[in-house]
């Protein structure tokens, strides 16, 4: 990933910019896009390149273990009885449940985190951030967590 390969997006009320890379990361979840995040007027560092890639190819090769979490997120708003508020099924399967999820992003901020971003149709209010650090999933929404018997719980 180089400089010149990023488009600044329209700022459109936020108050911060997104620069997006021109190529989508083919994975198992399909192609997806690279947001970097900086302050208004900023521009993406060498070290968020460098995480950046790291994270597409993290992406690339296990989009199954973050189809999981995204999984066991639906499952627990399920469990919870949260999915007829917001019209969404019951009963989806795994293979099912991208269907219900607005926008699925790779981003990294200016700090460096780099999460996985889902926009859940399960849970519009919330959002979903994996967040990926080294050679797996860490935390998600921020915290650490665990999947028991494919429902995400909080650790």
């Amino acid at each position: 990933m180089r400089r010149e390969e990023l488009v600044l997006q329209p700022r459109d009320g936020r108050l911060f910019d997104i620069w997006t890379w021109s190529q989508l990361v083919g994975s198992s979840l399909g192609p997806l896009p690279v947001e970097l995040h900086v302050g208004m007027d900023g521009e993406p560092t060498e070290p968020m390149l460098a995480r950046a890639e790291g994270l597409a190819a993290y992406a690339s090769r296990h989009g199954e273990a973050i189809l999981d979490v995204i999984f066991g997120h639906y499952r627990r708003a399920e469990e919870k009885n949260w999915l007829a508020f917001w019209g969404v099924p019951a009963g989806l399967t795994r293979s099912q449940v991208l269907g219900y999820a607005r926008a699925l992003a790779l981003v990294v901020v200016e700090d460096l985190t780099a999460t996985v971003f889902a926009d859940p149709r399960w849970d519009p209010e919330h959002k979903l951030d994996i967040t990926v650090a080294g050679d797996g999933i860490t935390e998600v929404d921020g915290e650490p967590f665990r999947l028991e018997d494919g429902i995400l719980r909080s650790s």
